[in-house]
């Protein structure tokens, strides 16, 4: 059997581990979501609360698109490859507008010269830099793997 038959016939190499890593992050990212709900009191209705609820919904988004996608590449979907990529690139856009957002934030309920300033963009830089690598890492993948194209047909 050559490679190109069974990647047809299955599902494997980092595929495999690809389909695990969107399950991890749609877990990951629901219990967050659902836990930031409930860890919010509503006593004080200020802008972060409404900042919670909107980061809690993203979350919660961003865990049942990753469960959708992993389950269109464990089902061998002829999009599934199109979904997935769709998804990371909204999963990278959406942290970093929110890194951006609370740099911004912090920046600026803060003096400009502060050296909190240094340590709020030293802690966005540490803290987008695994969502950067894992985007890199699965869209490159998504787009140049061999066993990709022959297992879903990419063009």
């Amino acid at each position: 059997m050559t490679f190109e038959e069974s990647c047809k016939e299955k599902i494997g190499g980092w595929l495999i581990f690809l389909y695990i890593n969107l399950f991890v992050l749609g877990v990951y990212n629901i219990l967050t979501g659902v836990g930031y709900l409930f860890y919010m009191d509503g006593t004080n209705l200020d802008r972060y609360f409404y900042e919670g609820i909107i980061f809690s919904l993203i979350s919660i988004i961003i865990g049942l698109y990753s469960f959708y996608c992993g389950y269109n590449i464990f089902k061998k979907d002829k999009n599934a490859i199109r979904t997935t990529k769709k998804f990371l690139i909204f999963y990278i856009s959406i942290y970093l507008i929110t890194g951006i957002y609370y740099f911004l934030d912090s920046w600026l309920n803060n003096s400009l010269m502060s050296s909190n300033f240094l340590e709020t963009l030293f802690y966005q830089i540490i803290f987008q830099l695994p969502k950067i690598i894992f985007f890199l890492i699965w869209y490159l993948y998504l787009t140049y793997s061999k066993r990709v194209k022959y297992t879903f047909n990419v063009v």
